[in-house]
C-alpha cells in the first residue's frame, strides 16, 4: 500500500482521512464500498497463517469495536487501527498503523505498540465484519 493510502471509488480517491470522515455513510451503505484499502496479516514459523485484503466497509465496521481503537499518545483522543501485521509467536503485533482524527496524524509502530491485544482477536473481528457485510449484500 502506498504511503497516502489512496484508493479509487467511483472516480474518487479516498484516503484513510476521507474514509474516517465518511464512516457513517459507509456504515449505512457498506455494499457500495467494497474496494480494498488495507491489508491485515500474521505469520509464524516461516509461514503466513492469516492474510486479508480489507475493504473500506470492513475497515469502518472494525472501527466500531474497541479492539481497533486506542488512546493516541500525542493528544489522548481515540486513534483507529487501519493496518496491522502480527506474529503467532510474538504475543501480538510487530507492526501497526493507526490514524488519529483529532491531531490528524498517522501513527506507526513496530514491535512496541500501545495496543495490547493479540492479532488473532483483530482477525476474528475482521471475519465477523466481512460476514455481516456479506449478509447485507444478500438482502
Amino acid at each position: 500500500m502506498n504511503e497516502s493510502n489512496e484508493k479509487k471509488i467511483e472516480g474518487e480517491k479516498l484516503t484513510i482521512e476521507d474514509v474516517f470522515q465518511r464512516r457513517l455513510e459507509i456504515l449505512s451503505n457498506p455494499t457500495a464500498f467494497t474496494q480494498k484499502i488495507a491489508h491485515f496479516c500474521a505469520g509464524g514459523l516461516g509461514a503466513c497463517v492469516y492474510s486479508k485484503d480489507v475493504s473500506i466497509a470492513e475497515l469502518v465496521h472494525c472501527w466500531e469495536f474497541d479492539e481497533f481503537k486506542f488512546s493516541c499518545p500525542e493528544c489522548g483522543e481515540t486513534a483507529y487501527i487501519y493496518q496491522f501485521a502480527g506474529h503467532t509467536n510474538g504475543g501480538g503485533y510487530w507492526a501497526l498503523h493507526a490514524y488519529c482524527p483529532k491531531c490528524q496524524k498517522h501513527l506507526h509502530y513496530s514491535r512496541i505498540c500501545p495496543v495490547k491485544i493479540h492479532w488473532s482477536a483483530l482477525k476474528n473481528i475482521t471475519t465477523t465484519a466481512s460476514q455481516q457485510i456479506q449478509q447485507k449484500r444478500k438482502l
